[in-house]
């Protein structure tokens, strides 16, 4: 996952949303005003270390549950289900920040070359993520973690919302 380009990287990100898009997301049907508000509060907050992640909130619905996830490309993606499981936009900072860890960590990324380590390195040789994208994009949404990388993430969110004044 180290020796992956950033380049290649945001590709495969890319492909996994576009192959998403097709078969297991919607648009969002959320307000506008509830996704500009989130997405402000959200963009406003300050990173606790250098090297934050480049990022991008989006916003869907469809088949994929209550859920948020991280690609590899930088696109945090929240479900309008999840949305409207929270009490409030504080606790929907909290999971994207909780998010916005696993992209600092790329724990997808490593996750992606852990369920497909020939492919995933032949991917990386070849510049081509097609067969990578496909096979993991539909399992993305419910794939489960490690404990540690839950830790980690936690760990992460805990700082950033820390650093910005917010509620744990």
């Amino acid at each position: 996952a180290d020796a992956m380009p950033p380049e290649l990287a945001a590709q495969a990100g890319q492909d996994m949303l576009r192959e998403l898009d097709i078969h297991t997301l919607l648009p969002s049907e959320l307000d506008g005003a509830r996704q500009q508000r989130i997405s402000g509060a959200f963009a406003s907050l300050q990173a606790p270390h250098e090297g934050a992640p480049h990022h991008r909130l989006l916003f869907r619905s469809g088949h994929a549950g209550t859920t948020a996830f991280t690609l590899p490309s930088g696109d945090i993606i929240v479900t309008d289900a999840l949305l409207r499981a929270l009490p409030d936009d504080g606790a929907v900072l909290a999971v994207l920040a909780h998010e916005l860890g696993h992209l600092h960590r790329g724990h997808m990324l490593r996750r992606l070359t852990q369920e497909a380590m020939l492919p995933a390195a032949a991917s990386i040789v070849f510049g081509n993520t097609d067969w990578l994208v496909s096979s993991v994009a539909a399992r993305v949404p419910q794939l489960a973690w490690p404990p540690q990388a839950e830790i980690e993430a936690d760990d992460y969110a805990a700082d950033l919302l820390e650093h910005n004044g917010l509620s744990l």
